[in-house]
């Protein structure tokens, strides 16, 4: 994300759900350059605030993960 994106800050949450059935699932959030402060986390659209073309992005971090 850093090299791809170039942000601010990056930042990631892990959830998990129950024992018999242990689970989780990670969360990994970008604070792009120039966001303004008193943004919250859900506030993505803002004047330039930075568009990605998910696919391309899909496979542009695809590169940097083994196998």
């Amino acid at each position: 994300m850093r090299t791809e994106l170039e942000p601010e800050s990056v930042h990631s949450a892990m959830a998990g759900r129950g024992l018999a059935r242990a689970r989780f699932h990670q969360h990994v959030f970008v604070r792009h350059r120039g966001t303004p402060g008193e943004l919250g986390w859900l506030d993505v659209d803002w004047p330039g605030a930075s568009r990605v073309d998910l696919d391309l992005l899909r496979g542009r971090l695809s590169a940097h993960f083994a196998g």
